[in-house]
């Protein structure tokens, strides 16, 4: 994607035109995905409408018409096919969203829905970012803070603080191109100097392999002082990344298994999978 790093008119046009069909009531979902991800999709959208949840964006430059007729509302926007292409993407798509007023939660097409986050999380929070958590990268960050902030489900709401934090993101949009968001996104709070408030909480020690990392109960908190965002991280357990049959959490979202011909069979372990047994397989993906 050559710069400068804005969105196309005819993306913010279709997304405009979007969010005049869905509304601006209250946090939006917002799912922004390529056609190689369409069974994962599937998947994503049966287990959101099971909570009675229809009020969604999808992002896509060709899944239009696979999903007309379906009652899905669909925003165009080009899409390359490489990862980096699309980490920077959807930075555009929620810089536009938030620029426009709209509040929304940003979700990954495989971090799925189980309980109704909205209401008990995103509709109220004081936070302008509310994040879920990740594992160990970027390592740098892991070892710092003994956790890192995750982009694959997050809230965020339209205040001057989010704009600038989007801003600054976009303004670090190669080194997006030469790695991804979600490292990106650490080290910039990192670089800021962001201090973390966890309120007299003991850290939970979870285990990946032969390394640790720090979970916490309950939210934890931070202001990045470089644009003034307030962040908030989601507690692990009710928003895991680490693979868990409990039925608890309100959203899974299972790391990436390095075979991505497993990856219907590892969420379907930790009842993550709807769709039928001879729903197609899946191409090999190039996002985490």
């Amino acid at each position: 994607m050559p710069g400068p790093f804005r969105l196309e008119t005819p993306a913010r046009r279709s997304i405009a035109e979007a969010i005049a069909c869905l509304g601006r009531d209250g946090p939006l979902p917002v799912v922004v995905v390529s056609s190689a991800y369409f069974t994962l999709l599937e998947n994503w959208i049966v287990h959101i409408q099971a909570l009675g949840i229809s009020r969604f964006l999808i992002v896509d430059h060709a899944l239009a018409a696979r999903l007309s007729g379906r009652g899905f509302v669909v925003a165009v926007s080009r899409f390359d096919g490489s990862a980096p292409d699309f980490w920077l993407r959807r930075i555009l798509v929620w810089q536009y969203l938030i620029e426009i007023g709209v509040p929304i939660v940003q979700s990954d097409v495989d971090a799925i829905w189980l309980r109704d986050p909205i209401a008990a999380f995103f509709a109220d929070q004081h936070f302008d970012l509310l994040c879920s958590q990740g594992t160990l990268h970027p390592g740098d960050t892991a070892a710092l803070w003994g956790f890192v902030l995750c982009t694959g489900l997050m809230s965020l709401r339209p205040t001057p603080a989010t704009v600038r934090f989007l801003a600054a993101l976009v303004r670090r949009a190669n080194l997006v191109l030469r790695t991804d968001d979600q490292e990106v996104m650490n080290h910039m709070l990192v670089q800021a100097g962001l201090v973390w408030h966890r309120h007299d909480m003991q850290p939970e020690i979870n285990r990946l392999g032969d390394c640790v990392f720090q979970s916490y109960h309950s939210i934890i908190d931070g202001r990045d002082h470089a644009t003034g965002i307030t962040i908030g991280m989601l507690p692990h357990a009710l928003f895991p990344r680490l693979p868990t049959a409990l039925s608890g959490p309100y959203v899974k979202h299972v790391l990436r298994p390095e075979d991505d011909d497993q990856r219907i069979d590892q969420l379907r372990a930790v009842g993550c999978w709807r769709l039928p047994e001879d729903a197609p397989g899946l191409r090999r993906m190039d996002l985490i």
